[in-house]
């Protein structure tokens, strides 16, 4: 959509694509029209003024059906905005010129950077992608004419109103002559000494009837201008958070296509600012149903992003079919794996053998400071009860707490910062993200269908129970617990970091991955057709019993005589 105004010798035009408004002005403030185009968006934040050099005399612009139009010696200029909301700046060359390059002067502020789309024959040379073949590649990858040799335009922000930090794309001009005859250009940005560069091929300029018309288009677009689809590729864009962080409200990704099934994963991942997301967790994670749109939207759950901290956007789509969009800006801007499957979740933490790449993925998201969110500050508490279909961000700072309980539909994000706390009881289909930092706690309990993310720092805790079908990923900084169970359906991520824990028991169908850090554990026991993963760090006193009837159970220590200092492990194996 455009808006035309006129002021005096300027001419005032708005765009908007995607809800994003780009002010331009033609013209210029002075007493004459000059050749010169100055757009800007987010409040002026970011612009960019392209000027011509043709000096004006006498000259006057004409306004007529939408297009400005204004000639200078042997050059008419015209601006007029197309079909697609695009900018086209039209050099009208009456006769041939003397020289075959055409130059424009550029200013801009810093942090605004112009990449190139080269040939995508010349990206598959670069980064083949684990594609055995160009012809494989291509047939995954599509960059359109107009965008083979253009200029996409970012700036230095992205997420929130900046969405993918797009500020413009200068596509590849085409020359046409009087029997519309075309030829493709070729466009070089100089962004030190900030130069614009049109060379024409001169054989061509030679042989064309005139006049001929030199047409760059400026079309400020805010997604990528080339798609790419693989159902196998885990794939993200890391950035940092601005100085407030806040809660993920909204994930955004641009898509050119859909495949037969529409599957769409995505998630957001901490970092650790070079792309290493081996060793980060993922702090959310949301399922939606792909379309063509510039703009796919999906909830997020609440995720908390801590202020000017690395963070990753994580896609992953069903189908090969499905495309993103996306743009290479020329440095490593993001990072992916191959052999990932859609069926699984992603993995926390994300799994390694990441590589990087200079694409920017079409794919944001919305966050902002949690102003709806629930502080509180008690002493000696009966109790706190958070039920039904609470939606809160909810932080507790307490002692002597007779209880809480989280239950019914509640979807809350509860910190717990406690001491003397009596008991918590998490059951139903609560879908928390709770975090405990808690001293002398009773008894925790997280039972029936309970599907949250749970961070425990406690120390003396008397119990630990996950019963029935809990889906938990369970992280224990503990001393002194008497006891943790996992039993029944639990299929949980289990991080413990502990001392002196007197026992740990895993049994009926858990299939849990269990990674210690501990020194004096007393006991550990696999029960039934439990599966776990049992670390080779331990030192101190440790008995390990298997008790299983069809299991296959194998357990290597390395290295006993570091591992153990004290003495040896004591294996038990039981059952059949």
């Amino acid at each position: 959509m455009a808006t035309f105004s006129f002021t005096n010798t300027e001419y005032d035009i708005v765009l908007t694509k995607d809800d994003v408004p780009c002010a331009i002005k033609i013209g210029g403030i002075t007493e004459k029209f000059v050749p010169n185009i100055n757009a800007s968006k987010w409040s002026d934040e970011c612009w960019l003024n392209i000027k011509h050099p043709d000096v004006i005399n006498t000259e006057i612009e004409q306004f007529t059906n939408g297009k400005i139009e204004f000639s200078v010696g042997n050059n008419i200029h015209r601006y007029y905005v197309d079909k697609d909301g695009r900018l086209e700046y039209e050099i009208e060359l009456k006769t041939k010129p003397m020289l075959n390059v055409i130059e424009l002067d550029l200013t801009f502020p810093d942090g605004l950077m112009f990449c190139y789309q080269d040939t995508l024959e010349n990206e598959y040379k670069k980064n083949s992608k684990n594609h055995p073949t160009l012809e494989d590649y291509l047939l995954h990858n599509t960059r359109p004419e107009n965008v083979v040799g253009s200029y996409a335009v970012y700036w230095k922000k992205r997420n929130n109103q900046y969405k993918t930090g797009k500020f413009c794309h200068i596509y590849r001009p085409i020359a046409t002559d009087a029997l519309n005859s075309s030829e493709w250009l070729d466009l070089f940005i100089d962004s030190e000494t900030k130069k614009l560069r049109i060379t024409i091929p001169q054989k061509w300029l030679d042989e064309a009837k005139y006049p001929v018309i030199i047409d760059p288009t400026l079309g400020y677009d805010t997604v990528g201008g080339s798609n790419y689809g693989a159902a196998d590729l885990l794939a993200g864009c890391e950035d940092d958070t601005d100085g407030s962080g806040g809660t993920v409200s909204l994930y955004h990704i641009a898509l050119a296509a859909v495949g037969s099934s529409t599957g769409l994963k995505l998630a957001i991942a901490e970092s650790n600012g070079s792309g290493d997301f081996s060793v980060q967790d993922v702090v959310d994670q949301v399922v939606g149903a792909a379309s063509v749109s510039d703009d796919v939207q999906i909830a997020a759950q609440g995720a908390v992003l801590v202020a000017s901290s690395p963070y990753a956007l994580l896609f992953i789509v069903e189908d090969a079919g499905t495309k993103i969009k996306y743009d290479d800006i020329g440095a490593n801007s993001s990072y992916y794996a191959f052999g990932k499957t859609y069926a699984d979740e992603f993995v926390d933490p994300t799994a390694a053998g990441y590589s990087s790449d200079s694409w920017r993925y079409s794919i944001w998201a919305d966050y902002a400071p949690a102003a709806a969110g629930t502080t509180i500050s008690v002493v000696a508490s009966d109790g706190i009860v958070l039920d039904e279909s609470a939606g809160r961000v909810a932080t507790y700072r307490v002692s002597a707490s007779d209880g809480l309980a989280l239950n019914d539909s509640d979807s809350g994000l509860v910190n717990l910062l406690a001491s003397a706390l009596d008991s918590i009881a998490v059951d139903d289909n609560v879908s928390a993200l709770l975090s405990l930092l808690a001293t002398a706690t009773d008894s925790i309990t997280l039972d029936d269908t309970s599907t949250r993310t749970v961070t425990y720092q406690v120390a003396s805790v008397d119990g630990i129970t996950l019963g029935d079908t809990s889906t938990v990923t369970f992280k224990l900084l503990v001393t002194a617990a008497d006891g943790i169970v996992l039993d029944d359906g639990a299929s949980i991520t289990i991080t413990l970091a502990a001392s002196a824990l007197d026992s740990i028991v895993v049994n009926d169908t858990a299939t849990s991955l269990l990674s210690l850090l501990a020194s004096a554990l007393d006991g550990i026991t696999l029960q039934d057709i439990s599966t776990a993963s049992l670390p080779s760090d331990i030192t101190g006193k440790l008995s390990i019993t298997f008790s299983t009837k069809k299991s296959t159970i194998t357990f290597t220590i390395k290295k006993p005589s570091v591992a153990f200092a004290e003495k040896k492990p004591s294996i038990t194996f039981t059952g059949e």
